[in-house]
């Protein structure tokens, strides 16, 4: 059991982890300084056990909790992206959608706990997220869910209308949560979430766009579109994700998504938006 004297390999990984991240080598390091006995390979066959059930994420060579687990069994946790000052930007490169969602969600949740009332602005030209299996569903409708509990405003324009775009936006949207589906994309690249002075970009290869593009043009149905997105090798597609703080650039992107939504000059004066 976690935190308890009686653990196992996988609570005790964990454990470590709640210190922050750590390689592979620096793990089995501090697990046999515990006085424990594991081989490198069995430390590996764990960590893979603990990626699978979205418990820790990968990213290059370093091990991590994953932000939206903690919140699920801590009611109050301290950020865990480190701070970055205005004009600074960390980059993560990543090799799967599914890692990719893990890593997005590992970099916003710290900033919701950090902001807890700022409204949030996103673009996607595709909401593919949902559609990416049965768990990460279920995580994304318990992420927009949360604004709702919250009461914290969400705003997503969308940049390609369809049929399908408008189901999907039934399932997400709520009295915080203000969905716009248009057919002029900011851009057909890059994914975008903003929070306070902070903007997380997701590149996507072009490959892997239109492979889901093509997904949602052979589609007749939510269910359809699911298949066919889930039988895309995202493995061999690259993703990078830019988190930086810029406020200027933040007030803009915010300005544009927000074009055809009504915002309360009481929220936008509060929050300084535009």
């Amino acid at each position: 059991m976690l935190f308890s004297k009686n653990q196992k390999l996988d609570d005790i990984i964990i454990e470590i982890l709640f210190s922050g991240q750590k390689t592979a080598k620096k793990l089995l390091s501090e697990v046999e300084k515990l006085g424990l006995e594991y081989t490198i390979q069995s430390l590996y066959i764990v960590l893979r056990e603990l990626i699978t059930s979205e418990i820790i994420i990968k990213t290059g060579f370093y091990y991590k909790i994953n932000e939206e687990w903690k919140n699920k069994i801590i009611n109050h946790i301290s950020p865990g992206s480190e701070e970055i000052f205005d004009g600074e930007k960390t980059i993560f490169l990543l090799n799967s959608l599914i890692h990719y969602d893990l890593q997005w969600k590992n970099t916003i949740l710290p900033l919701h706990n950090k902001y807890p009332q700022d409204p949030i602005f996103f673009y996607n030209y595709h909401y593919v997220w949902i559609h990416l299996g049965e768990t990460r569903q279920q995580s994304e409708l318990d992420y927009y869910q949360s604004f709702l509990k919250e009461k914290r405003y969400a705003f997503s324009l969308v940049g390609s209308h369809s049929p399908l775009e408008v189901e999907t936006k039934k399932m997400i949207e709520s009295e915080y949560v203000r969905i716009f589906i248009d057919d002029k994309p900011i851009q057909s690249t890059g994914y975008i979430t903003i929070i306070n002075d902070y903007v997380i970009t997701s590149y996507l290869t072009k490959k892997t766009l239109q492979e889901i593009d093509n997904c949602y043009k052979k589609a007749k149905s939510i269910t359809e579109l699911q298949t066919l997105i889930q039988k895309i090798d995202f493995k061999t597609n690259k993703i990078k994700i830019i988190l930086e703080r810029n406020k200027e650039k933040a007030k803009k992107l915010r300005k544009r998504i927000s074009k055809d939504f009504y915002i309360p000059s009481e929220l936008r004066k509060k929050f300084d938006l535009f």
